[in-house]
């Protein structure tokens, strides 16, 4: 097979930008069966493992991938980082020769795109928050098109309002059909019982991980009985985890990490998550409501989505706080005791849901192209 490649894909550092690009690549390759498709990503644990959920697409013929080293979560650390990547840009833009890059996020985006602009490469965006990060607001400027996640991002990125089509954020879910019957005999369940599935990425949530057991434990031990938790707590804290839930009696099911997520989604009464644009769109697939503790050090950006699904009626806000664990209890005996909270809640999220997001992106690519005179 020889390097061109139409399309190249730049994501990574997380699932949050990985899956949405995953699941364009899809879309792509579905719809232009003669498309070939680059996929720019780096080799950190977790972009790995999301690459792995998806084996179909990797082994498809004219699918072409790089992965180039990850860098840590420090800025003198990225800085070092820069000059081989901005060269492995070049590189891979040469050798490729793309007739378009589409960024969705994570610091390995900011230098592939930097290098397509440079190379007159028309350059497309794809962001995922409501609030826009710092590279996208930058290279949105010289961008052809930006795609976003929420119609709210308009208010927040005036500078590409004349260039910005909301599509939704692709999720990693397309092909499977999993019924809410099926999920609760998957994991077990009693109908009787509320269920609770907890997360907070990948690889777990340190808070989520300690305030859920507890706050469980502050409940009395008849709410307790009518109680099931899912909890996706990481490999790192899946055994500490499963003690706590011992210890207090609760019924749970302690996963360290779970692939395929519509089983969990499925069998959910309520989600207690961080608040990351993926699983937001996920969440509004599935119709499930949430109670969001935003991840404090995202600059905001898990602030603002969470904000922008409470206002719709799909989500409850609890921040990262020292009463947390109280503020937990509250709600989950609120929850026990009048479930018809959920109802309308389960309602509102999935008003929020913007469907076939990955084939709408396919198509606003396309649409953008021909506008430009760039087919």
């Amino acid at each position: 097979m020889g390097k061109a490649a139409n399309v190249l894909l730049v994501a990574g550092g997380s699932g949050g930008h990985l899956f949405p690009a995953l699941s364009v690549a899809h879309a792509l390759r579905r719809r232009h069966p003669a498309l070939r498709v680059g996929l720019v990503t780096t080799r950190h644990p977790r972009d790995q493992r999301a690459l792995a959920s998806m084996p179909q697409l990797l082994h498809d013929p004219a699918m072409q991938l790089c992965c180039v080293p990850h860098s840590s979560t420090s800025w003198w650390s990225r800085l070092r980082a820069l000059p081989a990547l901005w060269h492995t840009a070049h590189r891979l833009l040469a050798e490729w020769q793309p007739r378009v890059v589409l960024g969705f996020g994570g610091w390995v985006s900011a230098p592939l795109l930097g290098a397509a602009l440079l190379r007159r490469i028309p350059v497309l965006l794809h962001e995922q928050n409501v609030q826009p990060g710092r590279a996208n607001r930058w290279l949105g400027r010289c961008a052809d098109g930006v795609a976003v996640s929420f119609a709210a991002t308009r208010d927040t990125w005036p500078t590409v309002a004349g260039k910005l089509c909301v599509t939704g954020n692709p999720i990693r879910f397309g092909e499977e059909e999993v019924t809410c019957a099926m999920a609760r005999q998957h994991w077990g369940l009693n109908g009787a019982r509320l269920t609770v599935l907890a997360m907070g990425g990948s690889g777990g949530a340190q808070a989520i991980n300690e305030a859920l057991p507890q706050a469980c434990a502050g409940l009395t031990p008849t709410r307790r009985a009518h109680l099931h938790v899912i909890h996706l707590a990481g490999a790192r804290e899946a055994a500490v985890v499963e003690r706590r839930y011992q210890a207090i009696g609760v019924a749970a099911h302690i996963v360290p990490f779970l692939d395929q997520m519509a089983w969990a989604y499925r069998a959910a009464d309520v989600v207690v998550s961080r608040a990351g644009a993926s699983t937001i769109a996920e969440l509004a697939h599935f119709g499930c409501p949430a109670v969001f503790i935003p991840y404090p050090y995202a600059r905001r950006h898990q602030h603002a989505n969470a904000a922008h699904v409470a206002s719709r009626g799909g989500a409850m806000v609890l921040e990262q706080t020292p009463t947390l664990t109280d503020q937990l209890t509250q709600t989950l005996t609120r929850f026990v005791d009048a479930p018809e909270h959920l109802r309308a809640m389960r309602a509102h999220m999935a008003h929020l849901d913007i469907a076939g997001a990955a084939e709408r992106v396919t198509e606003w690519l396309c649409s953008t192209l021909e506008r430009t005179g760039r087919p």
